[in-house]
C-alpha cells in the first residue's frame, strides 16, 4: 500500500489516436496500389469525400500524406492526381529493391531461427493456396493474395536483424505493387509465381545463401520485364487512333 494511504498507482496506458485523416490515407493508398486508383488519375475532393465517407479537411489531410509518400501528385490548377508510373522510376525501383533485400536476405540467412524457417513454410503454404485472380476472371486481382504474398517476402529477411533496413524494404515493397498490379493484367504475364517463390524458399532453407540472393534478385527481374514490356506498348500506341 502507498505511503501515502492512496490508491496503488496505475501503469500509464498510451493510446495511439486514429485520426479520421489516417483511415482516409490508408484507403486511398490500398486503392492506389493495388491498382483501384489508376496511374495520373485525377483525385477530386468532393468525390473521394463521397467514395470513404469522410469530410473534406480529413481527405485533403490525407491526400498531402501521399504527397509526402510520392504516391499522389499536386499540381496549381489541376488539383491532385495519382502519381503516374515509369519505365525509369520502375527500373530504379527494382534495383534498389535487389539491392536492398539482397543485403537483408544474405543477413537473415546467417542469423536464422527455427521460428523463421517455420514462418517461411507456413507462408508459403498459404500464399500457393490463395488464387492471384478471382475465379473466373482471369484479369480480376483476388484482394487476399497481395497481403498473403507480402507475408511471404517479409518471412524471408525477417531476421536480417536491421529495424530501419526491414523498413525501406517494406516501403520498397509497396512502391512496388502498383507495378506488380500491371504485371499481374499484362498480356505477357506470368504464370509462374508459386515455382519461383518455391525455389526462393528452398534456397534460404538449405541455407544456399548466394542462391537465394541469386533466386530473389530473378524473380523481380522477370517482373521488371513483363512490365517494361507492357509500358513500353503503350508508348508506342498512337493517339487517339491514328497511325
Amino acid at each position: 500500500m502507498p505511503e501515502d494511504g492512496g490508491a496503488a498507482a496505475r501503469p500509464v496506458v498510451r493510446r495511439t489516436r486514429v485520426t479520421a485523416a489516417s483511415v482516409v490515407s490508408r484507403k486511398i493508398r490500398a486503392d492506389i496500389l493495388s491498382g483501384v486508383l489508376t496511374p495520373g488519375e485525377r483525385l477530386k475532393v468532393d468525390a473521394l469525400c463521397a467514395r470513404y465517407e469522410a469530410t473534406i479537411n480529413p481527405t485533403r489531410e490525407a491526400l498531402n500524406r501521399l504527397v509526402s509518400e510520392g504516391l499522389v501528385e499536386v499540381a496549381d490548377q489541376r488539383g491532385f492526381s495519382v502519381t503516374p508510373v515509369s519505365l525509369s522510376h520502375w527500373r530504379d525501383l527494382v534495383h534498389t529493391r535487389c539491392l536492398a533485400e539482397g543485403t537483408a536476405l544474405r543477413e537473415a540467412i546467417t542469423q536464422r531461427t527455427e521460428q523463421w524457417e517455420d514462418e517461411i513454410v507456413l507462408s508459403l503454404h498459404r500464399l500457393k493456396k490463395t488464387p492471384r485472380f478471382l475465379p473466373g476472371n482471369s484479369k480480376a486481382a483476388n484482394p487476399e493474395w497481395e497481403p498473403v504474398h507480402r507475408r511471404f517476402h517479409d518471412a524471408l529477411i525477417a531476421t536480417c536483424g536491421a529495424e530501419l533496413l526491414l523498413k525501406f524494404c517494406h516501403d520498397l515493397g509497396d512502391m512496388a505493387s502498383r507495378y506488380r498490379h500491371i504485371a499481374a493484367i499484362a498480356p505477357s504475364a506470368r504464370t509462374t509465381y508459386n515455382d519461383e517463390h518455391q525455389d526462393i524458399a528452398n534456397a534460404c532453407l538449405e541455407g544456399d545463401i548466394d542462391g537465394a540472393v541469386s533466386q530473389l534478385t530473378e524473380h523481380y527481374r522477370v517482373t521488371l520485364g513483363v512490365v517494361e514490356e507492357y509500358l513500353r506498348a503503350l508508348d508506342e500506341e498512337p493517339e487517339d487512333g491514328r497511325t
